[in-house]
């Protein structure tokens, strides 16, 4: 978390950022649950005992920038470490 703390891992929270970055993507829920089962995957294979937000978005969008472009910079678009439009075209 930004403030230090920890927090269990939630499948749902992950499920939604994914949901809402995929607007404009056929079988929206179907390709949803397959993306957030690849991120899961991908996170396992860090062998890390914790990991933290970060780790968490950028396996998603390394996922969502092979899945679909539009979902990529949209998921990257709600992230507010990306504060302005420099870090988003570095990203890019």
């Amino acid at each position: 978390k930004k403030k230090g703390g920890l927090e269990a891992f939630s499948r749902p929270k992950l499920f939604i950022s994914i949901y809402e970055a995929c607007n404009k993507v056929k079988n929206r829920s179907e390709a949803s649950d397959a993306l957030c089962e690849t991120v899961e995957a991908k996170l396992l294979m860090l062998e890390r005992h914790t990991i933290t937000s970060e780790n968490i978005a950028e396996v998603v969008l390394d996922t969502l920038k092979h899945f679909h472009t539009g979902s990529f910079v949209r998921y990257l678009s709600d992230r507010e470490d990306l504060a302005s439009a420099k870090d988003l075209r570095r990203k890019l």
